[in-house]
């Protein structure tokens, strides 16, 4: 029987790959807080803070599938912007450790979809770049763009 947070070492050969493609923003150091890589904590180059130790910094998590492609999305946007983050792939997740992420989930969106990103207290149910923008203070696309 798996071990909560294990798993299959080429999987986990896989997960480290599929980060280093997707990380193609500024460059981010990954500390893997689970031995099966279900649970991932962001630190940046630029901001290389311990994560969640500041309660002026947002802390922020994102739940997401490793197929989904919203999901990835998601992760890119809070790389490329410098934000540390918690990354949570329900399908890695066995036993009871699942069991009581699935129900924080479902406490936070009852549908239970992917991604679902909290901020502080804020929960953004999908890849919502303007919701994200606004509740991280990043500029809009629209102030971004030259008149």
């Amino acid at each position: 029987m798996p071990q909560s947070g294990r798993c299959d070492p080429d999987l986990q050969k896989r997960l480290v790959e599929q980060d280093r493609i997707a990380k193609d923003g500024p460059g981010a150091l990954y500390a893997w807080s689970a031995p099966g890589f279900a649970i991932q904590d962001h630190t940046t180059t630029r901001n290389p803070m311990k994560f969640n130790t500041s309660d002026r910094l947002p802390q922020v998590t994102l739940y997401a599938l490793q197929a989904c492609a919203h999901c990835r999305e998601a992760k890119i946007f809070l790389q490329q912007h410098q934000i540390a983050f918690r990354t949570v792939y329900m399908d890695l997740l066995v036993g009871e450790e699942r069991n009581e992420t699935m129900r924080r989930l479902r406490s936070l969106n009852p549908a239970s979809s992917f991604p679902t990103i909290t901020v502080n207290q804020e929960v953004i149910v999908g890849f919502k770049e303007e919701k994200l923008r606004r509740v991280l203070s990043l500029p809009s696309k629209e102030r971004l763009q030259p008149s």
